[in-house]
Formats: C-alpha cells, structure tokens, sequence
C-alpha cells in the first residue's frame, strides 16, 4: 500500500505515520536533458517542502519501519509503447544493481491498442515493472466521485484484459471529495450542478474538498444533512435542504476497496493523498484514519491468507 503526500507542501516527514504504509511518494525530481541528471527540487517554489535537504529526514522514517520503501517520482517525455518498454526496462536492469524497485501509473485513457506489436510492447513493460498504479482521468464537473470504485473495477478489468499482470496492478484512492451545489435543492441524488459546493475555489475550483474540511462541514448541525450510502460500493454521500452536495469516502468505503483488491489478487492501493486526509484525528479514529482503515484490512486480509496457507 502506497501513500503520496508532499502534493500541497502541508506535510513535513516528521507528520507523516510511516507504520501504516509500505511505500511513500513524497520527493519529485526531473531528468536535466544538459547534463543527464536528476534534479530534485519542490514543485512550487513557495513551499517549504520538497527538496534534496528533506532527505535524511524521509530517512528516520525507516527507523520507525524498516521495510518502508522511499519513492522517488519523475517526470518524462510521452513516448509511444515501444518507446517506453525499452525505457522501463533499462532502467529496470540499472535498478536490480542497486535493490531499487520501479514502479510507474498509466490514466485510464493510455490504455494501449488491440495491436499485437503495443500489446507485446505493454507486455513487456508491465515485465519491467514491479508496480503499474491506474490513476482515472475525469472531468471532475462532470462525475459525482473523483475515482468511484465501480468505475476503477472496469479499468482494471480493461488494463489487465490487454495484458497488464494483476499482482502488479495497484489502483487508486482519492481521500478528496467532491462537492457541489445543486440546481434543484430538494434532490437527494446528485442531479444539475448549479456551482462549486466549497468556497475555496483555490482548491480544484471549489469542486474538490480535503477531507478533514468535509467532516467539519458535516458537523455543522445548522445545514442539516442527510446522510447516504451507496449499497454495492459503500461509497458515502450528503446533500441539505439548502442544495449543498457532497461525495467523499470513510473507513467502510475505505475497507470495501481493499477488500476488492484482495478478492480481485491486485498489487495493492496508491491513496492519494496522505496530507490530504484528516491528519487531526478528527473523528476520534486517530490521525490519518483512511490509510489507517485500508492497512489494517490489508492485514488482517494477509493474516486470514496465512493461516489458511
């Protein structure tokens, strides 16, 4: 189980709990074409967050938890299949020198062509790599949920259709919601959207909300909301009399995603994003009580695995 943090530049390593994870992706760096070196520095230069400096602090992480492993995410130039097999695989080769893993995510719009030369070139990066994370591409104006879980499950199913081994295969979970307000007030499922629910349009434009912003929002007694489940999902959902709209996800929403992915043999879960989250401990369910949900059930999941072994 992966988190990414480090998106927004609120989180130092020293308030991150690395026992409930097993990979952190927390540092960004970019190929310098010059001089054919990796630079590492913070995506937005106003942050105190993100540089070479922060990383004998990542280090002490591994103190707390050995087996963490540190994720170094880069950016590189679109290539075509072929391209990025050769590439991955490279590396790769470099890598296994040093007991590094590599991993890479693919949108759900890069699926590769029923071709039998960009299958083999999938197939072969897929070799390559010890974890494939499927990140959805939406418009986020136009979807109740920045990652539904019946929407992953058919990209999973497409993805591993053309070649994409399961146990590899990581999916994606966002601990942001969405929120909106509505044309018509008295709908309870969300119908037109009127406007952005959220009035920090610095934030996704007001659509998006972290998630420690929508518990306050809902323990606002004064808006009155009514509280909802998806059945087949257990994805979480409010709205008011007011015409206020929310999505969002909680410890069971959370807990039913990782039991697909055991039920399903996949890699394991990327939560997006660990700062993100409530890191306040505002339910009463301890800091970081997402994450926390999903590695718990990857544990007791692998204990049950074991003891019928």
């Amino acid at each position: 189980m992966g988190a990414i943090s480090e998106t927004y530049g609120a989180l130092k390593p020293e308030d991150i709990d690395p026992s409930i994870c097993t990979h952190l992706v927390y540092l960004y760096g970019a190929v310098n074409e010059e001089t054919e070196e990796i630079e590492i520095k913070t995506i937005n230069p106003m942050w105190t967050t993100g540089d070479e400096a922060l990383i004998p602090r990542l280090r002490r992480l591994k103190e707390v938890n050995p087996d963490l492993k540190l994720i170094l995410q880069i950016a590189f130039p679109p290539l075509n299949w072929e391209e990025i097999a050769d590439f991955f695989c490279d590396m790769k080769s470099e890598f296994v020198k040093y007991g590094y893993i590599l991993a890479t995510s693919l949108m759900d719009n890069l699926l590769p062509g029923p071709s039998q030369q960009q299958r083999d070139s999938f197939s072969k990066m897929a070799r390559c790599c010890d974890h494939i994370t499927l990140e959805i591409s939406q418009d986020h104006s136009k979807v109740y949920r920045l990652a539904g879980l019946n929407i992953t499950k058919s990209n999973v199913d497409r993805f591993i259709e053309r070649g994409l081994p399961a146990n590899k295969t990581q999916i994606t979970v966002t601990v942001v919601g969405t929120v909106f307000t509505t044309v018509y007030p008295n709908e309870t499922r969300l119908g037109d959207i009127l406007a952005p629910g959220d009035d920090n349009f610095a934030f996704f434009g007001g659509i998006s909300i972290q998630h420690k912003q929508i518990l306050r929002k809902l323990n606002e007694s004064s808006l009155g909301w009514t509280l909802r489940c998806e059945e087949d999902t257990k994805e979480p959902y409010a709205f008011t009399r007011t015409g206020l709209w929310t999505s969002y996800e909680d410890r069971t929403s959370m807990e039913f995603n990782a039991r697909y992915v055991l039920d399903k043999g996949l890699g394991g879960i990327d939560i997006i994003a660990m700062e993100l989250e409530d890191d306040e401990g505002i339910e009463g369910h301890g800091r970081f009580p997402l994450t926390r949900a999903i590695y718990n059930k990857f544990r007791r999941g692998n204990q049950s695995a074991d003891t019928t072994a």
